[in-house]
């Protein structure tokens, strides 16, 4: 009898100990002691998987939220309430918030590298340390059982990179590319402009928008937008000439895959002969592609320009292109061109944009 009474006590004595360490199936949400007197008053910052990053004050409550941010590579809060950080599966493998120094990465002879050193100086005054780097300057350095990517000639750790240097010069020149590939591929790095931004920029994407026997692929609400906002675009082919021949003076010919301005005719600045050289040339080569496109109307002003000999006022082509982000207006790209091509590199030139009403 006494050894049963014991028996039953042990088990009893087991039965609460297991109680008192069982996992708790209730938990508190939102903070549970604040003490302001106490306590420094700030926010905090953090990031929910597949949710986005949160901004909450000392109370628990939500002061801010960014929806899609954050995945794979912390967020970053940066000076005016902004954040810095991926909102695909760009990042890195490892990271934390502070891992922010930035690359931009284009050839040391492009003329756009003025652009460069202003956005550079930018970025740093926002808080990311930014150098600009040339491909052939980069590379993976071993340390410990990591791999970094770092410049050469400043020998800091990047984090992020503003990939500027243009696909197809990395296919052109692989070797002088590797380490970038390398830190691309094993997500060493952060990349903004990933590789997948090649199919958009091919220009015979167009084509696919704006071919009736592709329609049914999107809403009327899309066949709306594509009707409104992009030219009507073909392949160029044999079976195409007749009707590039017969409405030269609204189309222009250029490659699929190029930039600057390369490779462009425009008809309405041509004669019959030319044109018919580059319907020739495009159809000799269609394995690289070239695509044909209606003409858009764009606007002219009339702007100074200082010469030599002082300030003369000359008709300009505007190319204002919006910068969209998420979905909202970031800023703008304008150039100005005396000719049809605004491209920087064919002779355009790039110029501030003022927003000067509230309505637009």
């Amino acid at each position: 009898m006494k050894k049963l009474v014991i028996l039953s006590v042990m088990l009893l004595a087991l039965a609460t100990a297991s109680s008192a360490w069982a996992y708790p199936s209730v938990f508190p949400h939102g903070t549970t002691i604040y003490k302001p007197d106490k306590a420094y008053s700030g926010y905090t910052l953090f990031c929910v998987d597949n949710f986005g990053a949160f901004l909450i004050d000392m109370r628990g409550d939500v002061v801010r939220e960014w929806k899609n941010v954050g995945k794979d590579h912390p967020v970053k809060m940066l000076p005016g309430g902004h954040v810095m950080g991926c909102t695909g599966n760009e990042g890195r493998v490892v990271g934390h918030e502070d891992s922010n120094d930035m690359a931009i990465v284009d050839w040391n002879d492009v003329p756009t590298y003025s652009e460069f050193e202003i956005l550079a100086e930018a970025f740093t005054k926002a808080g990311v340390p930014t150098i600009i780097a040339d491909p052939r300057d980069l590379e993976l350095v071993e340390s410990g059982s990591r791999r970094t990517l770092r410049s050469s000639s400043d020998g800091r750790p990047i984090d992020l990179v503003y990939r500027r240097v243009l696909i197809n010069d990395i296919i052109a020149r692989p070797h002088e590319c590797r380490a970038l590939v390398e830190a691309y591929e094993h997500r060493l790095v952060c990349v903004a402009n990933s590789l997948r931004c090649k199919i958009p920029h091919k220009k015979a994407f167009f084509a696919v928008l704006t071919d009736e026997r592709r329609a049914y692929l999107f809403s009327d609400r899309e066949r709306e937008l594509i009707r409104r906002h992009v030219p009507r675009t073909i392949l160029v082919r044999e079976d195409a000439v007749p009707y590039l021949r017969a409405h030269r003076e609204r189309l222009v010919i250029k490659p699929n895959d190029e930039y600057g301005g390369t490779g462009v005719t425009l008809g309405w600045e041509t004669d019959g002969r030319e044109w018919d050289r580059a319907i020739d040339r495009a159809v000799a080569e269609r394995a690289r592609g070239w695509v044909a496109q209606e003409k858009i109307m764009v606007r002219r002003e009339p702007f100074p320009v200082c010469t030599s000999s002082g300030v003369e006022v000359r008709d300009m082509l505007v190319d204002f292109a919006p910068y969209l982000f998420r979905g909202k207006l970031a800023g703008f790209l304008t150039r100005l061109s005396a000719t049809g091509l605004a491209n920087v590199t064919s002779g355009g030139g790039q110029v501030p944009a003022f927003v000067t009403a509230s309505t637009i």
